[in-house]
């Protein structure tokens, strides 16, 4: 249940972070690339809510439900897919931040 709690909560941060770039991206000109954050925390959202369902359900035992490659792809995989589009568009839009100056 803690990883359920934990996608929910970067689920709201990549939300806070899209909000940022928004109104970054409205200065600099930047194309519209932040919506992919608010679609990386609707991926994490959704790996919360299959995790909870699953791990409520009770019909399965735990040692057969992660052996499931159904509960691999909706509970793991899609709130690791959110990350990984989130670190892209974030990289994209904060890179500036890291860049040398001379």
């Amino acid at each position: 249940m803690g990883w359920a709690i934990a996608w929910g909560c970067l689920g709201f941060a990549m939300v806070m972070l899209a909000r940022i770039s928004r109104r970054m991206g409205q200065y600099t000109h930047a194309r519209r690339y932040y919506r992919l954050l608010y679609i990386a925390a609707c991926l994490c959202w959704l790996g919360t809510l299959f995790h909870t369902l699953l791990a409520f359900n009770g019909l399965a035992q735990f040692s057969e439900i992660v052996q499931n490659s159904v509960y691999v792809l909706l509970a793991d995989g899609m709130p690791a897919l959110g990350l990984v589009i989130a670190l892209g568009v974030a990289w994209y839009y904060w890179s500036w931040l890291l860049a040398e100056r001379d």
